[in-house]
Formats: C-alpha cells, sequence, structure tokens
C-alpha cells in the first residue's frame, strides 16, 4: 500500500504556483490586486529615448543622420552620430547592389526630388528627435523616430518633418503590419490609430488629390522623375564577364570652359578636409574638387597612421559645406592625380558657403595649410594671414611649433639671406640676415608651377626630384637677395 500522499488543501493554497485570495481564486497582480481571470500581466512601458542635435547629411526622403548634441569633454571627440528613418513613412528608394553586386535594386521614381526636398529642409538645422523603435544591433544601427526641427532663436513652433515630407507629395504613408491604410472614412469612434498617424493620412489623401510630388500623374512631370547623375567613371562589363571603369568625360575641356564662371553645386560628400566630392548643377555632374589655396591633414588606409588633426579638419568641413548647396570658383586642375589608379582628374576651387570661404576657415581654425600654387590670386594675402593668425596662437596643427623669436612682424620687400634647405623645385628655406639673431623664412616661388614631392599617400609627380635638385646647385647657402 503506497503510504506517499498528495499534497493538502493548505499546501496548494500556499504553493506559488497557486496562489490567491482567501477563496482560492484568482491569482494576484503587481501590488496584490487579484487579476481578471485570463489576463496578462502588462509589461512596463520603457520611456522612449529623445534627445537634440543637428542634421548631419540626408540619406533619402525619410531617412537622415543627426550629431547627436553631448557634453563637451577636456579632448575633443567626433561626435555620435544617429542614422534616424522617419516612422510610418515610405520615401522612394535608392539604386542598391547586393551579393557582390549579383542582386541589384533600381533607383525608383523620384528618389532625388524626395531625397533633395529633405536636404533642403533639414540640413544644418538643429533638430529633436523622439526614438520610436530601435531594433537590435544584427538588424543595423538604424533607428525608427520622429524628428523635429527647433525654432530659430526660440521664436516660433517646432516643424515636424514627417508631416512636411508628406504633405509636399515626397513620401506615402506606411502603416505597421505592411498594411497601406488610408481609408479616412472609418468612424471615429472605431478608429484606434493616433492623431499623429491620422494627421499624416489626411495630409496624404490631399496630396494625392493636388497630384504632388510622388503622386503626380502629368506625362511631363513623369518625364523628369529619374535623375540621371553623370560620373566621371562608368562601368562597363569586359568580355570576360568582370567590371571595368573608364572615364567619360573629356575633363580638360571642362575645365576650359569652367574655370571662368562661378558654378552652383551641392557637396555629397568629404573625403577629407580640403577634398570633396561635388555635384555640380543644372549638369549634375560630378567631379572630385580639392579646395583651393588649402591642404589638411588626410587619412590614411591604417587608421592608426592618420595625421594629427584629421578628424577634426573633416569634422569643420563636413560641418559648414555637407549637402550645402555652394558656390564654386575653378582655380587649377589636374588630368591624373599620380596616387590614383583609375586616373581620376582633380579639381581645384574656392568653395563659398553664404559668401564665407570654407578654406578660409579651415586656415583659420589650424586644420590645414596654405598652399600658393592653386589659392585664388585675389585671395592670395588673405589666405596667408589666416595661417599666420593660427601660428601664433598655436591652433591645431600649429600647436608644437615652437614660437619664432626675432622674426619681423612683416617682412620687408626684400631682404639678404641665405637658402640653407630647398624643400622642392619652388619652395627654400632661406636664412634672413637682416633680423638679430638671423630668422628663417619659408619662401615659395610664385607664378611657376613646378612637379610635386609626394605627400602621404600622394606619389612623387615626374621630375619632381629632378627638379628639386636642380634648384638646390643652383642656391644651397649661396648668399644673395630674396623676395618675399
Amino acid at each position: 500500500m503506497n503510504s506517499s500522499k498528495g499534497p493538502t488543501t493548505e499546501e496548494k493554497s500556499s504553493s506559488p504556483r497557486t496562489s490567491g485570495d482567501e477563496k482560492g481564486g484568482l491569482p494576484l497582480k503587481h501590488g496584490g490586486q487579484p487579476a481578471a481571470q485570463g489576463e496578462r500581466p502588462k509589461r512596463e512601458k520603457k520611456e522612449k529615448e529623445t534627445g537634440t542635435g543637428v542634421v548631419k547629411s540626408v540619406l533619402s526622403g525619410d531617412r537622415l543622420v543627426v550629431y547627436v548634441d553631448a557634453p563637451k569633454k577636456p579632448v575633443w571627440t567626433p561626435p555620435e552620430e544617429k542614422e534616424i528613418k522617419l516612422s510610418n513613412l515610405r520615401a522612394p528608394l535608392s539604386a542598391a547592389k547586393w551579393d557582390k553586386g549579383k542582386e541589384k535594386r533600381e533607383e525608383e521614381k523620384w528618389f532625388w526630388h524626395s531625397k533633395d526636398f529633405l536636404r533642403k529642409l533639414a540640413v544644418g538645422k538643429r533638430v529633436e528627435y523622439q526614438i520610436e523603435h530601435a531594433p537590435n544591433k544584427q538588424q543595423g544601427g538604424r533607428v525608427y523616430g520622429t524628428v523635429k526641427l527647433l525654432p530659430e532663436k526660440g521664436k516660433g513652433d517646432k516643424i515636424d518633418l514627417s508631416q512636411e515630407v508628406v504633405a509636399a507629395g515626397w513620401a506615402g504613408v506606411s502603416l505597421p503590419g505592411g498594411k497601406e491604410e488610408t481609408n479616412l472614412q472609418r468612424d471615429d469612434k472605431n478608429d484606434n490609430r493616433s492623431e499623429y498617424v491620422k494627421a499624416l493620412l489626411a495630409n496624404q489623401e490631399a496630396a494625392k488629390a493636388k497630384q504632388l510630388g510622388i503622386f503626380a500623374k502629368d506625362e511631363a512631370m513623369l518625364q523628369h522623375a529619374h535623375v540621371v547623375i553623370e560620373k566621371p567613371f562608368r562601368i562597363r562589363e569586359t568580355e570576360e564577364g568582370t567590371e571595368d571603369e573608364e572615364l567619360c568625360f573629356d575633363a580638360t575641356e571642362a575645365y576650359k570652359e569652367w574655370r571662368n564662371q562661378v558654378l552652383d553645386g551641392i557637396v555629397e560628400h568629404v573625403h577629407n578636409g580640403s577634398m570633396l566630392r561635388v555635384l555640380l548643377l543644372p549638369s549634375f555632374r560630378e567631379i572630385l574638387l580639392k579646395i583651393a589655396g588649402v591642404q589638411s591633414p588626410i587619412f590614411r588606409r591604417k587608421p592608426a597612421t592618420d595625421e594629427p588633426f584629421a578628424q577634426q579638419a573633416q569634422f569643420v568641413t563636413e560641418r559648414n559645406v555637407l549637402q550645402r548647396d555652394v558656390k564654386i570658383h575653378f582655380t587649377a586642375f589636374e588630368q591624373q592625380r599620380s596616387n590614383d589608379a583609375r586616373g581620376e582628374p582633380t579639381f581645384y576651387g574656392e568653395v563659398i558657403d553664404n559668401a564665407v570661404s570654407i578654406g578660409e576657415k579651415l586656415l583659420e581654425a589650424g586644420f590645414a595649410r596654405f598652399v600658393e600654387w592653386n589659392a585664388p590670386k585675389e585671395k592670395v594675402a588673405l589666405l596667408r594671414n589666416a595661417e599666420e593668425t593660427a601660428q601664433k596662437v598655436h591652433k591645431g596643427i600649429w600647436q608644437h611649433q615652437p614660437s619664432s623669436q626675432g622674426t619681423p612682424s612683416k617682412l620687408s620687400t626684400s631682404f639678404v639671406g641665405k637658402v640653407s634647405e630647398v624643400g622642392s623645385g619652388s619652395t627654400l628655406v632661406v636664412v634672413n640676415l637682416a633680423t638679430t639673431p638671423p630668422s628663417t623664412v619659408n619662401v615659395t616661388l610664385s607664378s611657376i608651377n613646378v612637379p610635386r614631392l609626394g605627400h602621404g599617400e600622394r606619389d612623387d609627380e615626374f621630375f619632381a626630384w629632378e627638379a628639386r635638385e636642380f634648384v638646390r646647385k643652383k642656391t644651397s647657402w649661396k648668399k644673395g637677395p630674396s623676395c618675399a
């Protein structure tokens, strides 16, 4: 006979799995209150992440990158960037490739127009954001949320970017579950959508009625739905089935046409502080442009070997001109950069945003060196003074430069000195014998273009060493007049 017995009634009532009220009834809620039968315990709501920042760039009509505001630190670090996808929106998609180019997606109609609308509306502006959904790291770093423009100088109302984009017709409303719920005729009593989503849907219906943006049906407008960007190189398939690149425009002829003009453009990418990828308008020609008159620190293939202040210089340029409408005054041109295997032409030009030269800003901040040979002739004195000002206060790349002693505040028109060093075919270091004690002066031969020695990842140009050796033999430690 089995003597073991099951749990008694008292034991059952005290068991954690069956705990309830005195009547042996329903399980208890958090806090001791009995829960209704079949009711699930409510999850604690997490507070949504909010913050403020400045819009760095726009990736499409519903995606943007924000510099997140952070407390100032003793040592400068690059600001955190947050890519935000506007919730409940679906803008035209860009062309894309994946799986090593085997899978392709063609660019959708109105992609460029949709992106450009948000670019003009938001880039460089202060915003506040609220994150609605943040996928895990395996799903990528993009988050979903709402973004609002903050009023300038604290005056006016905040502007919701999602509502503005939908009202202009450059994006549609996309609701959870993949259902395009655009029916506004449902009874308000049965409509459980938020007021925010209802406003989005109302703006979409208004844009459809007016045939704005992506809802256009006019044949004349549809002809401009795709914008073709003229790249410096085009991709072609070889007989072996691989892809190759070929130069697809005459850069020399283009420079001859552009050099006496001031062209409009959009800065699409910042390679480093002084090298940009620019889209010229209205031709939609994409070019590689170096800012005239300056050379900022560069990035190398190994981050540990980057030149000092390369990140700071890049940030200054991005913060001021990335994805902005700029004016470009071309000053020089190179058919082929010696360190570029593709041989992409490089243009040099002054980049102006709101009547301010970005080259001058870099020099004033100490994040670039002055380069005379490609500088605008009318700006040579201004740019040189900006560099000298940064040197005097030891800003940026000049912070470890020792203060020069005995150098007069302003050099005379001419002086007598000795050449102590020859840096290249056009740059010399001259000992000025007119000062006490003698001081050194860097002199660049004006009005000539000499082959340049390599710098960073740039290789030596042909005959650069021969030109340097020629000047060295002619001038080294020889006494004579020198013009500054």
